[in-house]
Formats: C-alpha cells, sequence, structure tokens
C-alpha cells in the first residue's frame, strides 16, 4: 500500500505536460446535499473540463444517477480500477441557504487518499472558478485556495471579513501626575489636569486615546509651576466580564514636561490598574492608579541626569450614543 500510494503521489506532483502520457483518471458522478441533480450533473461536466485543460489528465467518466450520497473510498478504489486509471476522483457539492462547500478527494487503486481539496462557493455561478481551481490543485498538488487568479476569485473571496462590532465612546479624564523622583528638592505632590479620552472596548481587551494637559503650584508664591502636557494610548486586559470589572494595563505617551524648572519631552511609558464601572451601560467610569517613567533625562541643580518617575491617579467618564452598543 505504502509503494502504491508513494507512486501515484509522485505521478500527481510530476506529471508530464505531454498529452501523449496524460494520467487516466476515474471521475465518478458527482454527489450532493440539498442541490439539484441538474446542477450536480452540470458541475461534473465543468469539472472534467477543468481536469482536462490541465493537460496532465486522461479523464473517463463513471457511469451512474448523480446525486445520492457521497462515494466511499471503496468506491473510487473500484472505479479506477475498472477504468485502469491511476486514481478514482469524486465530487461532493453540500448547500446550506446560498452557501456551498465543493469537495474534491482522490484515491489510489488500493482505496488510498492521496489527495483532498475543498473551497466555498456562493450560489451555483461560484461552481465554476471553484471546480477550475480543484481541477488545478489536484493536478499541482496543492490546495485550491493557494491558486487563485484574477479571473478565478470566487464570488465568496470577495465578501468582506465579518467583524465584531466594538463598543467606543468619548470621556473627560481628571488626574494628577505624582513624581516621587524629581530633578529639584524633595517634595510630594505634583501636577493635576484635564484629558480628552477615546474610549474602545473591544470585549477581550480595553484600549483608549488620550489627550492631557497637567498644571499646579507645589508652592503658593512660586510663578516657575510644574506642568505637562501628553498624548497616548493605552492597552488594557479586563478581569471580569460583568457590569463592574477590574482591569491591569498599560500605555505609552508622548509626554512635554516641566518640574522644578526643568524642561525635557519624550517618551513615558505607563502601567495601571483600575475599576470599570458601568460597562454594560453606554455610560461609565473609570478609577484607575499607576505608575509613569520618563525615559528622556532631565538635569538636577548638580548636572546630573534624573529621569522623572511616579504614580499617576485619575478618574475618567464616558458616554455614547446607545445606538452604538448594537
Amino acid at each position: 500500500m505504502r509503494r502504491s500510494l508513494l507512486a501515484v503521489t509522485l505521478a500527481v506532483l510530476s506529471l508530464p505536460a505531454v498529452a501523449a502520457e496524460r494520467m487516466p483518471l476515474a471521475l465518478l458522478p458527482t454527489t450532493g446535499s440539498n442541490v439539484a441533480d441538474a446542477t450536480l450533473a452540470a458541475a461534473g461536466d465543468v469539472l472534467r473540463a477543468h481536469l482536462e485543460s490541465t493537460g496532465r489528465f486522461e479523464t473517463f467518466r463513471v457511469e451512474g444517477p448523480e446525486g445520492g450520497g457521497e462515494p466511499t473510498a471503496a468506491d473510487a478504489a473500484a472505479a479506477a480500477r475498472e477504468k485502469r486509471a491511476s486514481i478514482g476522483v469524486t465530487l461532493h457539492v453540500a448547500r446550506l441557504a446560498d452557501r456551498a462547500i465543493a469537495r474534491l478527494a482522490a484515491y489510489a487503486p488500493d482505496g488510498t487518499l492521496v489527495h483532498a481539496d475543498q473551497l466555498p462557493a456562493l450560489g451555483a455561478d461560484d461552481l465554476d472558478p471553484v471546480l477550475r481551481r480543484l481541477a488545478e490543485g489536484l493536478a499541482r498538488g496543492r490546495p485550491g485556495r493557494e491558486l487563485a487568479q484574477i479571473d478565478s476569485v470566487t464570488r465568496a473571496e470577495e465578501l468582506p471579513l465579518a467583524k465584531r462590532a466594538s463598543f467606543h465612546a468619548y470621556g473627560l479624564r481628571v488626574g494628577a501626575l505624582l513624581p516621587m523622583r524629581r530633578p529639584g528638592e524633595e517634595r510630594f505632590g505634583g501636577p493635576g489636569g484635564l484629558g480628552l479620552v477615546w474610549y474602545y472596548d473591544a470585549r477581550e481587551f480595553l484600549a483608549d486615546i488620550s489627550l492631557e494637559g497637567y498644571t499646579s503650584n507645589l508652592d503658593a508664591y512660586r510663578y516657575d509651576r510644574d506642568r505637562a502636557l501628553t498624548f497616548g494610548v493605552g492597552l488594557y486586559r479586563p478581569l471580569s466580564k460583568g457590569d463592574v470589572a477590574p482591569y491591569v494595563g498599560g500605555g505609552l505617551h508622548y509626554a512635554i514636561t516641566r518640574f522644578d524648572g526643568e524642561t525635557g519631552n519624550g517618551l513615558q511609558p505607563r502601567v495601571a490598574a483600575g475599576l470599570l464601572l458601568g460597562r454594560l451601560s453606554d455610560v461609565g467610569a473609570r478609577v484607575e492608579v499607576g505608575g509613569f517613567w520618563n525615559l528622556f533625562p532631565m538635569r538636577d541643580a548638580a548636572g546630573n541626569d534624573v529621569r522623572v518617575a511616579g504614580a499617576t491617579i485619575s478618574l475618567t467618564m464616558f458616554a455614547s450614543e446607545a445606538a452604538a452598543r448594537r
């Protein structure tokens, strides 16, 4: 059996293009599920034409009624032996509503499966390019899905991919940056401010885009205030599917900051953990704490590089039209 399988496989993969050396092939009647017999008969004729147009096969039709149950490996092997063919080929078309699957299988005379392939079709008119690519796949020993050309793309492949709609909303963020490591004197506190947030909930993850501005004056009579302007994106993993959902994640911001009279700008990674309230509603809130690190240096009073780092706290309110969730 192994020698027979190897011989047939090598023959399919390295068939000569000379017509006199075409491989004999026994084509069994087309069968199907929920497909009219006339359509099945036409599909068998079209498949035979495409098989012969490859220049690789000499096709012998096996007489019998179209439709009915799909032939077994033993049926295909018997047909191959009867026609003195190298392989017996079956075609089965199953339809559900306006979608169909065309499945082709080739068997050696001993019943060994040497090739199997299938492609989807959108209606009977889509069967011609499907059968063409199944025939080419058998001739070249490759899946038909890899053999699409500009004139053999199916209607089923032209359809756009189905995507699940995500919930998106707009919000307002109130928060603060609390540097623990600063370029100036040691003190606690930092700038607070407001931000605009574009928020997305894609079921398995949460995301946001934010533009935030901060300012403060830790000393009542000090003119040179701490301040920051950041723009960034965040990605979070919800830990619950309920209306109240904890989450963890992080983000990356581009920040322009001024602390203790020193200015710098660059990337600012963040980590965060929080609680999402009203996840099942079109109005909700996020309470969040986290940390930030400036990847860019700022100079301290002694001229040394300091990379400011600290904590973040924020409260975000978001809302969207209820229709956006449907």
